[in-house]
């Protein structure tokens, strides 16, 4: 006996085109599946910010990902949403030329459009002798046959079209040949489980088995419960034990009796004792499935790691109750943040330093200028709340710098600063609300008006013998 000759085996797919469909079926189709679905490729993103060594390449960069017609962030939530669908996500792009750098007059690359495709219309192959790169085929689909037939046929509609797909494309696709796909503007985020493996292998997969007896379960209800609404009928003719017989003669004019009867209602039928009726309906005969159906709960809750407690919104993920399923959760979802800022580094920033030759040197290295990335929303909020805490216990001791700890709470100090300050010696202030007994002394000794910039707590003092000149134009 192997698993691959059980029963159940025989109606799994067998081909990836076919594994993607029912990936697909089960997502739509499936309540639970899809809510973890969901929770599982969502969860881990949030709005992000990026930074680099270079302001002016920070705001190329920040043009180049959000902006009207394309934003990183949504796009990524779809990257994560196919990966935790079918396995893999596989986004592909084009760039344009944008105008001229202004200092250099040098001509400035972005990206055109950036697109995702699915993944049954990709072939993706590896060579056993030599580099492990990727090479990417588009399948044509019929889509792309019907619009080259449309070009060879002068269409109009399509004219426009003619020239932005070269001859040998055409020519393929009218053979349905795989197209090969320019390496440097496609790319893939797999779950590859096996060592040859070159396609990612749906989440899904691990759960086809568990999926065909929910099904066979779900029909077999089905029909009974069909049964039990339109019960059969069983009209009974004659007394065996009176040898009363009928012929079919009687039973055809009872038939017909019957259907009459019942066309018309309120049915009414005179009859000898002779005639007899019962329903065979399932009273009784249902499934015992609450048993069955917890067992394919739980095998989905553990194929695609997570609890019915975290679906249900009543886990300790969203509070700091600590339980070692959340953080597996969470470290898992760590794993797929890290994965998503590789390929935004290396897919999607890396191409536009490269094309654009913004690099800075390292050593004596000149390397690309890339980007870190800074979430909005944490991923631990029990981390998060613990991390606060001994940060405020630190402050309150002394010992944590006032500026750090607002902007930790996602706040701007020289905002809040600059607030506090004008409001002393309003309405709003009791002389007590607001800590600033430096600020208030110079007040004094200024007639009640805010202190000049740089007075209070830890101003400047200029040095005696006349540096004071000097020291205020070393500030400036």
């Amino acid at each position: 006996h192997t698993p691959g000759n059980a029963q159940d085996a025989f109606n799994l797919p067998k081909s990836y085109v076919e594994q993607i469909r029912w990936s697909r079926l089960m997502y739509n189709l499936n309540a639970y599946i899809g809510a973890i679905t969901d929770l599982r490729a969502y969860y881990a993103y949030s709005k992000f910010k990026i930074t680099t060594s270079e302001p002016f390449v920070t705001e190329f960069f920040t043009q180049c990902a959000f902006g009207k017609n394309f934003d990183l962030y949504e796009f990524i939530l779809r990257l994560s949403l196919s990966k935790e669908k079918f396995g893999e996500a596989i986004p592909w792009g084009s760039r344009k030329m944008d105008g001229v750098w202004p200092k250099t007059g040098k001509p400035r690359f972005v990206w055109d459009y950036f697109i995702m495709l699915e993944p049954e219309l990709v072939e993706i192959k590896k060579s056993l002798i030599g580099s492990n790169k990727p090479q990417f085929f588009l399948r044509p689909s019929r889509d792309l046959e019907d619009l080259v037939a449309r070009m060879d046929n002068n269409d109009a509609e399509v004219s426009a079209y003619s020239n932005k797909i070269a001859e040998r494309i055409k020519e393929r696709i009218r053979k349905r040949e795989l197209v090969p796909m320019d390496p440097s503007t496609v790319s893939a985020i797999q779950n590859l489980t096996d060592a040859s493996a070159t396609r990612g292998t749906p989440p899904y997969q691990r759960l086809f088995v568990t999926y065909i007896l929910e099904d066979f379960i779900r029909l077999a209800q089905m029909a009974q419960a069909n049964r039990y609404h339109f019960p059969i009928e069983l009209w009974t003719l004659g007394d065996l034990d009176k040898n009363i017989l009928p012929n079919v003669a009687d039973l055809e004019n009872v038939r017909n009796i019957v259907t009459t009867a019942i066309q018309s209602p309120p049915a009414v039928i005179f009859f000898p004792p002779i005639l007899k009726y019962e329903a065979l309906g399932v009273s009784g005969k249902l499934l015992s499935i609450k048993s069955d159906y917890d067992y394919i709960q739980k095998n989905y809750f553990v194929g695609l790691g997570v609890s019915e407690e975290m679906i249900l919104g009543s886990s300790g993920i969203f509070s700091s109750t600590e339980t070692s399923s959340n953080q597996a959760f969470f470290r898992g979802l760590i794993m797929e943040r890290d994965q998503m800022e590789s390929w935004m580094t290396w897919n999607f920033f890396e191409p536009l330093a490269r094309w654009n030759n913004l690099k800075i040197k390292k050593g004596s290295i000149l390397s690309p200028i890339l980007p870190t990335y800074e979430f909005d929303k944490t991923l631990d909020y029990a981390l998060e709340e613990r991390e606060t805490e001994t940060r405020k216990y630190l402050f309150e001791k002394g010992k944590y710098p006032s500026k750090r700890l607002l902007a930790k709470l996602r706040e701007n100090p020289e905002e809040i600063e600059a607030e506090l300050k004008s409001e002393l010696n309003t309405i709003f202030d009791d002389g007590k609300r607001i800590a600033a007994p430096a600020i208030r002394l110079a007040m004094g000794k200024n007639n009640g008006q805010p202190a000049p910039a740089g007075a209070g707590a830890g101003a400047a003092v200029a040095p005696k013998g006349g540096g004071g000149q000097a020291a205020e134009e070393v500030g400036k």
